[in-house]
């Protein structure tokens, strides 16, 4: 199997995350299955462009058990060959679906979340970023996080860094490549619902950059603030005014500068009802998306288009014309996540 660079045009990551876990490659347009590849437990993939490099995060077998996270960087550009492979210490334990780890907008470096147990009681987490220089192929720093901040979401920042929300204290720290922590900005879990007038504390799926000075929080419930990096509120709504549906903190995705996509859903539900592109641009305009039935999983693609899980199906979605442009293509059964 002989691939150039300009494949990752296109191109999609489905996850199966069962026992033994695998990846396929896709192209999306055709449902054409390029390779499957056995993973590690608890795989994260990303597909590095300027290099053509798939970025692979796993637990490999060790005996009867799992081994210690480690990554490893395939070329695409022959035949997945690896490049080359690094520890990647107390990495968290989850899934692609939960991603915890990410590349800056220069691909130049690897962000990735870091656990360990403070062992000082019950439910008592340490997080941390690990950077790595993808161009050097090294851990080049590690940027403790205040301890049981919560699962923290992992943003761009700026051309090289990353914004790491920690959910709990409501708080977002940007972060160098070099591992320096600039000041962090603080935001207001008590939400207040605008139509009653009722004040509750409101959990954040979503804190990240939109143009060049401006941060936007969504949380759970829909709501949503437009800030300043001095904290200070610049506009204020909601994304689902009036409805009974929920955020989930898994289904949500950066698609530019200014735009944010998420999925909801009833309740807890893992199937999602719809799906809305926030733009910070024109923030009192909501676009709802109109899903397949039996949606669980999203991944943005270039070019305006979002692919899209439903039944162990892949299909594309045009955001302009709102219409399925490819698809849906029969995919393995068991496919559990999209990577794009």
């Amino acid at each position: 199997m002989m691939m150039q660079a300009d494949v990752f045009d296109g191109i999609i990551l489905g996850i199966n995350d069962s026992d033994p876990p695998k990846m396929q490659i896709i192209n999306a347009s055709q449902g054409d299955v390029f390779a499957i590849l056995e993973t590690g437990h608890l795989p994260m993939a990303l597909l590095r462009r300027p290099s053509g490099e798939l970025i692979l995060s796993d637990h490999p077998r060790a005996g009867q058990g799992i081994g210690p996270a480690q990554l490893s960087v395939l070329d695409f550009n022959q035949n997945l060959a690896l490049k080359y492979q690094l520890p990647l210490p107390d990495r968290i334990g989850y899934s692609s679906f939960t991603p915890g780890m990410m590349l800056s907008q220069d691909q130049r470096s690897l962000y990735y979340l870091k656990r360990i147990s403070c062992h000082s009681g019950p439910w008592c987490d340490d997080y941390s970023v690990g950077v790595i220089d993808l161009d050097f192929a090294a851990e080049t720093a590690v940027v403790p996080l205040p301890r049981n901040a919560g699962y923290p979401l992992l943003t761009p920042y700026q051309s090289s860094g990353v914004l790491a929300m920690c959910p709990v204290i409501g708080a977002i720290f940007p972060i160098s490549s070099r591992g320096e922590v600039v000041a962090a900005m603080h935001f207001d879990r008590y939400d207040l619902d605008i139509g009653t007038g009722t004040g509750y504390l409101a959990w954040p799926v979503y804190g990240g950059q939109v143009g060049i000075d401006q941060l936007v929080i969504i949380f759970e419930d829909g709501g949503v603030q437009v800030m300043n990096w001095a904290s200070a509120t610049i506009w204020k709504g909601s994304l689902l005014p009036g409805t009974q549906f929920r955020f989930n903190g898994m289904q949500r995705w950066r698609l530019d500068d200014h735009r944010v996509l998420l999925g909801f859903a009833a309740g807890r539900s893992d199937v999602m009802s719809g799906a809305v592109v926030f733009d910070a641009a024109t923030p009192g305009v909501i676009q709802l998306l109109p899903l397949p039935s039996g949606t669980t999983h999203l991944a943005p693609m270039a070019a305006d288009r979002v692919a899209v899980l439903h039944s162990s199906r892949l299909s594309v979605l045009d955001l302009k014309s709102l219409q399925l442009v490819y698809g849906p293509f029969k995919l393995a059964h068991g496919t559990d996540f999209l990577i794009a």
